[in-house]
C-alpha cells in the first residue's frame, strides 16, 4: 500500500500537458501585453494579471522578464512554422506557394492587428536591446526560410525571371513586408492589411515575373 507521501505527491502532482498548457498561457499573454503595451509594459505583473499565473509561478517557468520576452518570440514563430507547414503540405506548385505566403503574411491565423503589432514592438525594442536582438533575428531566420526555401525551388524549376539570386529576391520580399506591415499597422497613407496584400502581389509580380492575384 503507498503511504502518505505517495498519495501526497500523486494528489499534487502536475503532468506535462498541464505544465505545457500553464507555460501557453503565460507566453500567450505575454505576447498580447507586449501587442498592446510595448515591450517596455511586459512587465512581470502586468503578464500575471493578463495570465492569472503569480509572479512566482512566472518566474519559476521562464526565469527573468527578457527570458520570458524571448520565449514568447520563440512561440509565436514556432506556431507561424507550424501554420505555414499545414499549408505548404498542399498540392501546389511553387509559384502557388509564393501567392500563398504573401497571403500569409497578411492573413495568418492570427488577426491583422494583433499579429504585427507584437513583432513591430519587438522590432522597436531589439534595436535598443543587443541580446533581444540577437535572439529576435535568430528567431526570425525561420521566417526568411519561408521565403527562401520556395524560392529556390521557383528557381531549380525555371519559373520565376532570375535577374536576381532567391536569397537576395527573398530579401526584398521580406524588407516589403516588413515595410508595409508598418504602414498598415499605423494605418499610414490609409493603407490597410488589404491593400498590403495587393501591393505585395504588385510587387512580388515585377520581382519574378509571374503574375499574382488573390
Amino acid at each position: 500500500m503507498p503511504g502518505p507521501d505517495d498519495d501526497g505527491r500523486r494528489r499534487y502532482a502536475v503532468s506535462a500537458t498541464q505544465i505545457d498548457t500553464r507555460r501557453r498561457t503565460i507566453l500567450e499573454a505575454a505576447a498580447e501585453v507586449i501587442a498592446g503595451s510595448g515591450e517596455a509594459g511586459c512587465t512581470l505583473s502586468a503578464v500575471s494579471k493578463a495570465s492569472g499565473c503569480s509572479v512566482g509561478m512566472i518566474q519559476h517557468h521562464f526565469g527573468t522578464r527578457s527570458e520570458l520576452i524571448v520565449a514568447a518570440a520563440r512561440q509565436r514563430i514556432h506556431e507561424s512554422e507550424q501554420e505555414w507547414l499545414a499549408i505548404s503540405r498542399a498540392e501546389t506548385g511553387p509559384m502557388e506557394r509564393i501567392r500563398r505566403l504573401l497571403v500569409f503574411a497578411v492573413h495568418g491565423e492570427r488577426p491583422f492587428a494583433e499579429a504585427w503589432s507584437f513583432w513591430l514592438e519587438l522590432y522597436a525594442a531589439a534595436r535598443r536591446d543587443a541580446v533581444l536582438r540577437q535572439e529576435i533575428n535568430t528567431a526570425l531566420e525561420v521566417w526568411r526560410r519561408f521565403f527562401l526555401d520556395v524560392l529556390e525551388e521557383a528557381h531549380a524549376a525555371g519559373l520565376v525571371r532570375a535577374t536576381r539570386p532567391a536569397d537576395r529576391q527573398a530579401q526584398l520580399l521580406l524588407a516589403l513586408v516588413d515595410g508595409l506591415a508598418l504602414q498598415a499597422a499605423n494605418e499610414t497613407y490609409g493603407l490597410t492589411g488589404d491593400d498590403m496584400l495587393a501591393l505585395l502581389f504588385d510587387a512580388a509580380s515585377d520581382l519574378l515575373g509571374h503574375g499574382f492575384d488573390s
